[in-house]
């Protein structure tokens, strides 16, 4: 009976739960590297247009920190 359970755990987990888990993972993956692609484009052409309008850039760390808290401990704690 113990077996069956296991086996039964087993089938269901290589099944279902852990393909859908590791696709979850890449889409999250893809999803947030398109997001930050994006936010650094503009955060450039702002930075741009700061220039032209005789105005000083704005601060990274300041920018990515209001963006995403996660990705400024990676990016500005160098």
């Amino acid at each position: 009976m113990k077996f069956t359970i296991v086996a039964l755990t087993i089938s269901l987990l290589l099944n279902g739960c852990i393909p859908a888990a590791i696709v979850a993972g890449a889409v999250h993956h893809s999803k947030t590297k398109h997001t930050r692609q994006q936010f650094i484009k503009d955060f450039n052409a702002t930075n741009t247009e700061r220039e032209k309008a005789k105005l000083p850039p704005l601060d990274w760390c300041t920018s990515v920190q209001q963006f995403d808290s996660r990705w400024k401990q990676k990016e500005c704690s160098k």
